[in-house]
């Protein structure tokens, strides 16, 4: 069995980190001779959908029933709606066959004005409100 020994291990860092700045700089090469070479200010723009050196607007074509290209943003919400809602949905019984029976209700005891100021008394009106915003000075 061979042992890993700390010159391998730093020899292969020392070449990944060569290789990864070998194609940042191709990258950066890559961009800067497409931006000289570039004839029209919307290759510019194009350029700016890139990241890293890959595109970033990956939203494919629409295409209608005739296999047509869809360009107006009505006639793509519409496929869209086609696509992901359907036009008359299932009408479903609230109440069905398998439903469990109900659970019988409990009854509460009634709590008194005096048993909510007791439980009040001994908390702080420093402390932050809840998520409702009211604190405990607002309840005393």
């Amino acid at each position: 069995m061979l042992a890993h020994t700390a010159t391998p291990r730093k020899e292969w860092k020392k070449a990944f980190q060569h290789l990864r700045h070998t194609i940042a700089m191709a990258k950066w090469e890559w961009a800067h001779n497409w931006l000289n070479k570039a004839a029209d200010v919307r290759d510019i723009w194009r350029l700016t959908k890139t990241c890293k050196g890959r595109q970033t607007n990956t939203f494919p074509s629409l295409h209608n029933e005739t296999n047509e290209l869809v360009y107006d943003p009505s006639s793509k919400a519409n496929l869209f709606r086609k696509c992901f809602f359907p036009e008359m949905p299932k009408a479903v019984q609230t109440l069905q066959d398998s439903d469990p029976a109900p659970k019988q209700t409990r009854t509460w005891d009634q709590i008194t004005p005096e048993e909510v100021s007791i439980a009040l008394k001994p908390t702080s009106n420093d402390l932050a409100p809840s998520l409702s915003g009211v604190g405990y000075q607002i309840l005393k």
